[in-house]
C-alpha cells in the first residue's frame, strides 16, 4: 500500500501571501506592546479591600479565581502573618495581589507567588506582594530528573503536606486546599518578604513612588547584579527562620480569617474565593 505522502508534491501556498503563515507561532504569554506593565500587575475585575499592619494600611486586589481554582488565604490571614513578622520587615509593602492567572499563564509560569519592586495596580505604585490562585484539581509533575536546588523544593512541598508519589519518569504532587493554605501563608509568603528584607539589606529602600527613574534603576540592577541562588537562598533562609519562631510561638497555624458574612460583603468578597476547611476539601462554585 502507497503512503500517502508525496515528497514532490507542492505546498499550494508556497508563493503566496499565506506562505510561511504559522511557523513562527510560539507558545508564549502576550504582552501589549502600548502597557509598559508586566502581565501579572495587570488585575482586570478586582475587588479592593484594606487592612491595617502596625498601623499601615495595605491594600489587598483580589480577583475572583475562575473555576476550580482557589486563593490560599484571604487578606485578613495575609494580614495576621504580616502583623506577627518584625515592624522593619513589612515597612515599604503596600499592596497584596490575590490573582487569577489565565491558563497560559500558569502553563508557562507556574508560581506560588511573587514579590515586585515597583508594581503598578491602578492608583497604587510600589512594593507588593503577589499571590496566585491554584486548581487543585490538577496535580503538578515533576521529571525525576531534579538538580539540587529543585530536590530541595521536593522537600519543602513535602513539608508543606501536599501529597508526593513517585512513577517511573516523574514526581507527581497532589495539593489539597489545606496544603496549599499551608504552604502559601505559612512558607510563600515569608519567602516573599525575605526578599524585600534583603533587598533592603542590600540596598537603599526604594521609595513607594518612583520619582527619580535613574535611581530606580541603578538600585534594581545592582540587586539583580548578585547570583540568583544568593538571592534565593536568603529568602529561603529567612522563610525558614521566622516559620521556626512562629511555630515555636505557637502564633501560626491558625483558623482561616475574615470568612464571616459581614467581613465578606463589606470587600464585595465571596465565601468561594477562598479556602475554606470548615466546607470540606472543595467549595461549590457552580
Amino acid at each position: 500500500m502507497k503512503s500517502g505522502r508525496n515528497p514532490n508534491r507542492r505546498n499550494r501556498k508556497i508563493g503566496t501571501a499565506a506562505q510561511g503563515r504559522g511557523q513562527d507561532n510560539s507558545l508564549t504569554i502576550p504582552q501589549n506592546w502600548r502597557d509598559t506593565r508586566i502581565y501579572w500587575e495587570k488585575m482586570s475585575d478586582c475587588r479592593k479591600v484594606v487592612r491595617e499592619v502596625y498601623g499601615t494600611p495595605i491594600s489587598f486586589f483580589v480577583q475572583p479565581p475562575k473555576p476550580g481554582f482557589i486563593h490560599a488565604c484571604t487578606p485578613d490571614d495575609v494580614a495576621g502573618v504580616l502583623s506577627l513578622l518584625p515592624p522593619g520587615d513589612v515597612r515599604g509593602i503596600g499592596a497584596v495581589l490575590l490573582r487569577q492567572p489565565t491558563r497560559k499563564q500558569a502553563l508557562l509560569s507556574p508560581v506560588w507567588g511573587r514579590l515586585g519592586f515597583c508594581v503598578d495596580v491602578g492608583p497604587y505604585q510600589g512594593a507588593a506582594i503577589v499571590l496566585e490562585a491554584f486548581n487543585t484539581d490538577e496535580p503538578i509533575k515533576w521529571s525525576k530528573s531534579l538538580g539540587p536546588d529543585h530536590q530541595k523544593e521536593l522537600q519543602r512541598l513535602e513539608r508543606d503536606g501536599h501529597h508526593i508519589t513517585a512513577t517511573k519518569r516523574e514526581y507527581v504532587i497532589r495539593v489539597s486546599p489545606e496544603s496549599l493554605r499551608a504552604g502559601i501563608l505559612y512558607r510563600t509568603l515569608l519567602h516573599e518578604i525575605g526578599h524585600w528584607v534583603d533587598w533592603t539589606r542590600s540596598v537603599e529602600i526604594p521609595p513607594l513612588r518612583v520619582a527619580d527613574e535613574t535611581t530606580w534603576e541603578s538600585r534594581e540592577a545592582r540587586y539583580a547584579s548578585r547570583p540568583q541562588r544568593e538571592r534565593e537562598d536568603a529568602a529561603h533562609r529567612y522563610a525558614d527562620q521566622m516559620s521556626a519562631e512562629l511555630y515555636a510561638r505557637r502564633s501560626i497555624p491558625f483558623a482561616p480569617r475574615g470568612l464571616d458574612r459581614a467581613t465578606l460583603a463589606a470587600g464585595n468578597l465571596e465565601l468561594s474565593y477562598f479556602v475554606n476547611p470548615e466546607c470540606g476539601d472543595r467549595q461549590d462554585r457552580t
